[in-house]
């Protein structure tokens, strides 16, 4: 198992490779796009939050094994797992919805 703190962000702030393989230009734009908000959105986390998303959605291990990974019962570690979550999406959507007005502003600005 990885420790807890595995999926802090890099000091030097890099952005990992898309774990996709586009085959297109356009595609490797927007995989990578997608790739950095959702890491900027898991930066924006609590260490345990993160850390139980990164055990249960990428690792997929049973929750019981998430919450002896974070050292807590697994109601703690279910609520870590659902506030998370929950972070994340409107991290996701507050960062869609600034590219969706940016690019309205600049097509009016023309």
């Amino acid at each position: 198992m990885k420790p807890l703190n595995y999926w802090r962000p890099r000091p030097d702030g890099a952005m990992e490779p898309a774990a996709v393989n586009p085959k297109s230009y356009a595609g490797a734009y927007c995989a990578s796009e997608i790739s950095r908000n959702v890491v900027e959105g898991l930066s924006q986390l609590p260490l345990y939050e993160r850390a139980a998303l990164f055990f249960r959605d990428v690792e997929r291990l049973p929750l019981n094994s998430v919450a002896s990974q974070l050292g807590c019962s697994i109601e703690v570690a279910r609520l870590h797992l659902g506030r998370g979550r929950v972070k994340l999406m409107r991290y996701l959507g507050t960062s869609r919805d600034r590219k969706v007005r940016a690019g309205a502003e600049r097509a009016s600005d023309t």
